[in-house]
């Protein structure tokens, strides 16, 4: 999701995404557009309300909701350019960026693995900055020569002077 919302183009996300809703694909094309859970009298869940989700399902509506809310007004992410760098060791990152705003994108791919990368190959955008706001965990990152992922996830830094 973190991909598809800061790269280019204009996202598309299937509802019940922000939910984890699935189905199976040998149930049938019927399945695949089940109800959304909640709304009709007949639904004994209701995951339009924080009370009718789990807990995984709420960490991913805060999760998209935090992501989707911070790039309404992001023109760079609207707008922005895009360059990207070869993946190595699992590690996969880009940067968006315009006249007045980068932000850095990066993803950690490993299955199990928290990793921890120097990042002076992307001295060409980090050269600029002293230090970045991470957006889906709200920490501020005053020292942008390595930065930690956690495994399967990704990073969204707002790069500031």
């Amino acid at each position: 999701m973190a991909f598809i919302l800061t790269t280019r183009g204009i996202p598309q996300i299937f509802y019940g995404s922000e939910v984890l809703l699935t189905t199976g694909a040998d149930k049938g094309h019927g399945s695949l557009r089940k109800d959304f859970p909640g709304g009709w009298k007949e639904d004994s869940l209701n995951a339009f309300n924080v009370s009718g989700r789990t807990e995984i399902q709420q960490d991913m509506y805060a999760y998209l909701s935090k992501i989707l809310n911070w790039r309404k007004n992001k023109e760079v992410i609207h707008k922005g350019k895009l360059k990207h760098f070869i993946p190595q060791d699992g590690i996969y990152v880009y940067f968006r960026y315009n006249d007045k705003e980068t932000v850095m994108v990066a993803f950690n791919n490993s299955e199990k693995d928290s990793k921890t990368f120097e990042t002076d190959r992307y001295a060409e955008f980090l050269s600029k900055y002293r230090s970045g706001y991470e957006v889906i965990s709200g920490q501020v990152l005053n020292d942008l020569s390595k930065l930690t992922i956690p495994a399967k996830s990704a990073i969204i830094i707002e790069l500031r002077k």
